[in-house]
């Protein structure tokens, strides 16, 4: 990927560094070097971008990439980071890392200033596709790690605010120094603290983090050997083997029923010379897979774990029941949470210096999601709603409750909560009554098991005892009123 030929979109007049500054049709990088301060000399971004090694992969050659990776005296991604390429591939791995970038794709971010009202020119620009290509790219350090996205800020034919994000070749960067070298496997580069890059460039992640796939990888490359070995299994034992037979004495009889098996192919036709015979045999075994498929599930729930932290919500399992599944959704919750707090902070520490260095207003501002708190099932509302009434005497507002449910008020919703607290009234009354008068359908029973006490009241219920449904029904009734009898 070439650096040389940069887009100088049109940018508003602000200060960039001591001497230099943005005007209309001119760039950040032109303004820089334009200055007259030490960061003002451009470096050349010539890079010698190579192709990505394919190669079978191993355990031995992904402990060699780590080892290198990690060195102290002079570590070197190249090796890791094409073992990456090819990790990524696997299925399973792109739905999990997917699941974890929807949460942030979809959150909807915005830009507030000091007093929390929203700064219309920021949030324009987080509504371009490149503001996604950062929140993509800044998701994916978690993953790879270390990263380097070099974000080009500008104003389009409508002047509606737009912005590109490029991810630099993983494989030319130097974390530890914050070069880029021109060739993979050099350390001959340029500095992406210095210059016009220390305005337009927005590191993510630590320096020496390899990212979540260092641990996957090592799950998914024995998966491949493991779906390999399979498949050479179904090859053996999913066809049918082919007994021909030949008098064994004429050569040139054998040779032309070999050549006519070898030329019948999947066609299912078959000419063979006079004299021979062809049996098709078929596997009565009891050869399944079983043993491929068990080892390939157990690895993709390596993989979950890794780079999820749970299996529950990426595939289904025939053992676990509806509340192991929801435990592992509540964890989900949880990581999708820390991992918006990640990209917030990242957007607040590295790239609120670089709007400001494009001419936005971003002074004293913050990144927020509005609409980033867990909403409550309305199930556990409204049973929420019951328990603070009748549980601890808790006012709730019916309005509200209407407003939650989206049901219509009633017209008459006065006249029908007095009708209803008229008959709670009478309600309490006969129950008064009840308890005091011993009604002759009521004998007394030894231990007043014939008397349950719900919400402080005592109400006898004809020598039954109430189970868990007449206790929720008759708190139900003290919630929203006693039909008027």
């Amino acid at each position: 990927m070439s650096k040389n030929k940069k887009r100088n979109p049109p940018a508003t007049r602000t200060n960039v560094s001591k001497g230099a500054s943005i005007t209309k049709g001119v760039s950040v990088s032109k303004a820089i070097a334009q200055s007259k301060g030490p960061n003002a000399q451009l470096t050349s971004t010539k890079l010698d971008i190579r192709q990505i090694i394919r190669q079978p992969l191993d355990l031995l050659k992904w402990r060699n990439a780590t080892r290198v990776a990690e060195s102290i005296m002079m570590p070197r991604r190249v090796l890791l980071y094409d073992m990456y390429s090819d990790v990524v591939l696997d299925a399973h791995v792109i739905a999990v890392i997917g699941k974890r970038l929807d949460a942030i794709l979809t959150a909807k971010w915005q830009y507030v200033d000091a007093e929390d009202k929203p700064v219309d020119a920021v949030n324009q620009l987080l509504d371009s596709i490149g503001f996604a290509d950062l929140l993509y790219e800044i998701g994916l350090s978690m993953f790879w790690g270390y990263s380097m996205v070099e974000c080009n800020i500008y104003q389009d034919y409508d002047g509606r605010w737009q912005m590109t994000a490029e991810q630099y070749n993983r494989k030319h960067m130097r974390p530890e120094t914050g070069m880029i070298a021109y060739d993979q496997n050099g350390d001959q580069g340029f500095s992406i603290r210095e210059g016009r890059f220390a305005y337009t460039v927005l590191e993510a992640g630590k320096p020496r983090d390899l990212g979540l796939l260092i641990s996957a990888s090592m799950y998914a490359i024995l998966k491949r050997n493991d779906i390999s070995d399979w498949a050479n299994f179904v090859e053996v034992f999913g066809q049918p083997i082919l007994d021909a037979e030949w008098d064994g004495f004429d050569e040139d009889q054998r040779m032309k029923l070999l050549a006519a098996i070898t030329a019948m192919g999947n066609s299912g036709k078959l000419v063979r010379p006079a004299g021979t015979k062809v049996t098709v045999l078929q596997d009565k075994g009891v050869q399944t897979g079983q043993l491929q498929d068990g080892f390939a599930n157990f690895l993709n729930k390596e993989i979950s774990k890794a780079l999820l932290g749970s299996t529950e919500t990426v595939e289904s399992s025939d053992t676990s029941g509806y509340a192991q599944s929801e435990e592992h959704g509540q964890q989900d919750d949880k990581k999708s949470s820390k991992d918006l707090d990640f990209v917030r902070r990242t957007l607040i520490s590295k790239f609120t210096k670089i709007m400001k260095a494009f001419g936005l207003p971003v002074d004293g501002g913050k990144f927020i999601i509005p609409d980033a708190s867990t909403a409550i099932d309305p199930v556990d509302a409204f049973n929420m709603f019951v328990l603070m009434d009748s549980q601890i005497g808790m006012p709730v507002d019916h309005d509200f409750i209407y407003e939650f449910t989206g049901m219509p008020k009633p017209a008459d919703y006065d006249a029908q909560m007095a009708a209803k607290k008229a008959a709670t009234d009478l309600q309490t009354q006969q129950t008064a009554q009840t308890d005091n008068g011993k009604l002759a359908n009521t004998p007394p029973a030894s231990g007043a098991k014939n008397v349950e006490s719900v919400d402080g009241k005592d109400i006898n219920r004809a020598g039954l005892v109430p189970n868990k449904s007449a206790k929720l029904a008759l708190k139900l009734l003290d919630f929203f009123g006693w039909p008027h009898q």
